[in-house]
């Protein structure tokens, strides 16, 4: 409680209390309901695997994933997938097992139609950022404060799961088939 002149206050930070002489006000701010996010739980698995870095595992060793990158003209997102692309096998088998593994991907997908609706005449690297944006926000907030993840294992744990969305088509275009 703190008094300055006839004004007094009080807080516990879920209900304060102010007046001045004979008022008093009562603020309840709302209470927050926690936010779970299956993207959450998987970077912090991701995150507590600690994957080993140095497995090789380019990007341009795949016809099918270089031709998606051209196709779609990404040219940030093709250094930062080649960047990641070492954790690919231990992504597909940290998902395997992972019982909401298709809620997840399929968020993905989501974000990435909502990416092209909403930003049409945006670059397709534009749209990546946006992607990982908004899933950052969604760890973030679903973070618990004080055991949050480091913003860099966030990042790349995020990246990780771009790309293997990417390589399981949830996110840019196919290019159409020849023929």
């Amino acid at each position: 409680m703190m008094r300055i002149g006839n004004d007094i206050s009080a807080t516990d930070y879920s209900i304060a209390f102010s007046g001045n002489d004979n008022i008093v006000n009562q603020y309840i701010s709302p209470v927050r309901q926690p936010k779970r996010a299956f993207i959450y739980d998987i970077c912090k698995i991701i995150v507590e695997k600690n994957f080993d870095g140095s497995v090789e595992y380019s990007i341009s060793d795949n016809v099918n994933w270089s031709l998606k990158i051209e196709y779609n003209e990404i040219v940030k997102y093709k250094m930062l997938f080649d960047e990641y692309s070492f954790a690919r096998e231990d992504i597909e088998g940290l998902l395997d097992g992972y019982e909401s593994r298709t809620i997840l991907i399929r968020s993905f997908k989501r974000l990435y139609v909502d990416s092209v609706c909403d930003f049409p005449d945006k670059s397709n690297d534009d749209r990546l950022d946006w992607i990982f944006k908004e899933l950052c926000k969604a760890v973030d907030e679903a973070s618990d404060p004080m055991a949050s993840m480091y913003i860099e294992e966030r990042d790349q744990a995020i990246l990780q799961l771009m790309f293997y969305a990417f390589t399981k088509c949830q996110i840019l275009e196919k290019p159409p088939k020849k023929g």
